[in-house]
């Protein structure tokens, strides 16, 4: 190697060394970040620049990976609460508790209790297990998460509490049998035996409501339209109305059942001739008498003019002569007159004023 060269060399080694020595100096002395801290006159509260600009300004090797993978820290390590499947206890618990002080049962609670015990037997044994040793606010909880759940389980324990001692108990018996829509040859015994025994009008009207249209052979459907013939003239309207439902039910010849409603048609109470007239509708009856009263309905101006409709209404499966026809307008004339009146008196409340 010539002089030249080596003396070539040499500078050049030398300016790369003192090149990256300066820049080194420069990198260690100079300062990481001018801070410049600021007050908001207004709210008082003080601000970092190096916050604000510490997303936006990262130009580290970790920064730019993590704008381009970003990551979530809150998931890593952990499962979302919806994704836990909550124990019994749990879900019983906050039942309870989003039912305190009179609140609203939680919906979504309640639907993932019925779905926790739906499939697992153990589960809802245990649920049953808790019914007698629940207060009334919790007998309540649990008869609405039972509600619907249609399972051999649930109508055996909706039966047991039929049959219990306090009457509130066999209404809330009863209550669980109607939604569950129960209706087996063991539940109609239990019914038989509730119609020969209840004194409790409220859940006597209850167990009558759980029947449900069925065939049966024609000894039992007289026995049972016997029977509702006379519930039918029972002191309660209540009763009596949920007889005629079930005497139109149960009657195959519709003797009784036209008896039944001639008489829920003269009845004094406004809910028993409300159900006469609705069953009149929904049954192939036409009789002589059924129209007589009917007519009576819409000329009566003491009766109700809700009523007076539907009995306008259940007159249009009737034949009528010319005479009843002329009735039947000039009723319907009123009646159109009345609804009208009450539209145009119903003040911003949706509340009806004196006419």
């Amino acid at each position: 190697m010539n002089h030249f060269s080596l003396r070539k060399l040499t500078i050049g080694i030398a300016f790369s060394f003192f090149s990256g020595f300066g820049l080194a100096l420069l990198i260690l002395h100079h300062p990481a970040h001018e801070c410049s801290v600021t007050t908001d006159s207004n709210r008082g509260d003080v601000t970092d620049d190096r916050a604000a600009g510490a997303a936006s300004n990262d130009t580290s090797v970790l920064g730019k990976i993590s704008q381009i993978l970003p990551f979530d820290s809150t998931a890593a390590g952990s499962v979302s609460s919806a994704e836990v499947p909550a124990s019994l206890d749990q879900l019983w618990a906050t039942l309870m508790a989003s039912s305190a002080d009179g609140q609203t049962l939680d919906r979504e609670v309640v639907d993932r209790l019925r779905e926790l015990v739906r499939t697992d037997s153990a589960l809802l044994h245990e649920l049953l297990g808790r019914y007698d040793q629940s207060d009334e606010q919790a007998k309540r909880a649990l008869q609405l998460v039972l509600s619907d759940i249609q399972l051999p389980e649930v109508v055996a324990f909706s039966a047991r509490l039929a049959t219990q001692g306090d009457a509130s108990q066999r209404l809330r018996g009863w209550e669980l049998l109607g939604s569950l829509g129960a209706d087996t040859t063991q539940v109609r015994e239990l019914v038989k035996q509730t119609l020969a025994t209840e004194t409790n009008p409220d859940v006597l009207s209850r167990a009558i409501a759980v029947l449900r249209p069925t065939v049966v052979e024609q000894t039992e459907a007289q026995s049972m339209a016997a029977k509702f013939t006379d519930l039918a003239r029972h002191n309660d309207p209540v009763v009596r109305s949920e007889s005629l439902r079930a005497l139109a039910i149960w009657d195959k010849t519709g003797n009784a059942a036209e008896a039944g409603l001639y008489q829920g048609l003269l009845d004094q109470s406004l809910e028993v001739r409300r159900v006469a007239l609705s069953v009149v509708g929904d049954t192939p009856l036409r009789s002589e008498r059924l129209k007589t009263a009917l007519m009576d309905m819409i000329q009566n101006a003491h009766e109700t003019p809700d009523i007076q409709a539907a009995a306008l209404e259940a007159l249009q499966h009737f034949a009528l002569n010319s005479n009843e026809y002329a009735r039947y307008n000039e009723a319907s004339v009123e009646v159109e007159r009345y609804m009208k009146a009450i539209a145009q008196n119903v003040d911003g409340n949706g509340d009806e004023e004196n006419l």
